[in-house]
């Protein structure tokens, strides 16, 4: 069954599309808001679990740093909720909470003998999967500051002890950096992949262009070009076979967009449209062009359908011998296609759109176009740009 209509059949209904649309971003959310709920609800129920187990610790708990802890652990929890919304304002603060919760739940129950220390492993491990380089670097110094706040206040400590919490502290630090460095090489990888893809993607609609519609558009042009009998002289025919053609130009430049592994720059670009529209028009490009001028997309699109207006104007009406094409940069951009064909008497009114088409054209990416033309003294049209 087809799309939902509306107006009778004419328009396709939009408002299921909305609705599928809203039900697919809330599915997106949801699931973001789970995988951004996982490290919280760890945190959280680990450390609600040391909470719980500094009531029952073997030796005596000091319960007013045991509810300081439970009062940070709390404030922890709530920044971690407002880190769904506020990521960046809200993690190292909720962190921080954290850290400090575990630290007097430390001291509450015999300082690093506690056997809590491994409680502040978590945000470690948490802030390298999802958080950012720098987020990483204050939270393992945080982690790394209070473990040493915490042996200084921790009667009798051992060498063993010590040398434990420094192998601790160094395994931190490698986990920590590990983890980023997987991220990186992961991030890496999957940039490769969609690049591959969208590679493979463009060479893929490349060849149905150029299977598919531009041998049409060649069998249209070819035909309409060799009319037969009382249609030899009938204009439509003529217009037909102008129009396949310039179909046939942009499908070509499709072609060879798609097609490229890397972006084409304006001289390359304007080399290969000249060369192309002179070949099938017949007539001989001289090119004049700086290959260190560099524009953007739309203003180098706009620029090739100029020039091939202006190139299929001058060889349809001029019968140049040749056609010369400049491209400069020394102060504004600068592009001239010159012909040496019968040109035209500028106050004769004109009745195509080639001209207005151009003018347009060079509104819209704020450049000037001026032509130049004297009866039997060819034809210039230039475009400058600021």
């Amino acid at each position: 069954m087809g799309p939902a209509t509306t107006d009778g059949g004419l328009l396709p209904d939009t408002s299921k599309l909305r609705d599928e649309h809203a039900d697919t971003k809330a599915v997106t959310w949801t699931g973001t808001a789970r995988l951004r709920a996982l490290p919280i609800a760890a945190l959280t129920t680990v450390a609600l679990i040391g909470e719980t187990g500094a009531l029952w610790a073997p030796r005596a708990t000091d319960m007013p740093d045991y509810w300081r802890s439970v009062v940070l652990l709390a404030i922890a929890m709530g920044l971690g909720a407002a880190a769904f919304r506020l990521p960046r304002l809200c993690r190292l603060p909720a962190v921080a909470a954290y850290v400090s919760s575990v630290a007097f739940l430390m001291l509450a129950t015999g300082g690093v003998g506690s056997g809590l220390g491994s409680l502040l492993m978590l945000p470690v491990v948490v802030l390298a999967l999802y958080g950012s380089l720098t987020e990483s670097a204050i939270t393992i110094a945080s982690v790394v500051s209070v473990l040493g706040i915490i042996s200084l206040l921790t009667p009798h400590l051992d060498a063993t002890t010590t040398r434990r919490l420094i192998m601790f502290a160094l395994i931190t630090c490698v986990l920590s950096i590990s983890i980023h460095s997987l991220r990186v090489r992961l991030a890496a990888a999957n940039r490769e992949l969609a690049r591959r893809a969208t590679e493979e993607e463009r060479r893929r609609i490349a060849r149905e262009l150029h299977d598919g519609l531009a041998h049409e558009l060649a069998f249209i042009a070819s035909k309409a070009r060799r009319p037969v009998g009382a249609l030899a002289s009938a204009p439509d025919s003529t217009q037909l076979a102008d129009a396949a053609d310039r179909a046939l130009d942009e499908a070509r430049r499709a072609i060879t967009v798609l097609s490229a592994t890397t972006p084409q720059s304006l001289s390359q670009a304007v080399t290969q449209t000249a060369e192309d529209l002179g070949e099938r028009l017949g007539v001989p490009i001289h090119l004049q062009l700086d290959p260190s001028v560099v524009t953007p997309g739309h203003v180098t699109e706009n620029l090739l359908r100029i020039l091939r207006e202006a190139m299929t104007n001058a060889a349809r009406h001029g019968a140049p011998d040749h056609i010369s094409i400049q491209l400069d940069r020394s102060h504004d951009l600068r592009m001239v296609v010159a012909d040496d064909g019968r040109g035209f008497d500028r106050d004769e009114p004109t009745s195509g759109f080639g001209l207005i088409s151009m003018r347009e054209r060079a509104s819209s990416i704020g450049a000037q176009l001026k032509v130049s033309s004297r009866p039997h003294g060819g034809t210039e049209v230039q475009v400058t740009l600021s």
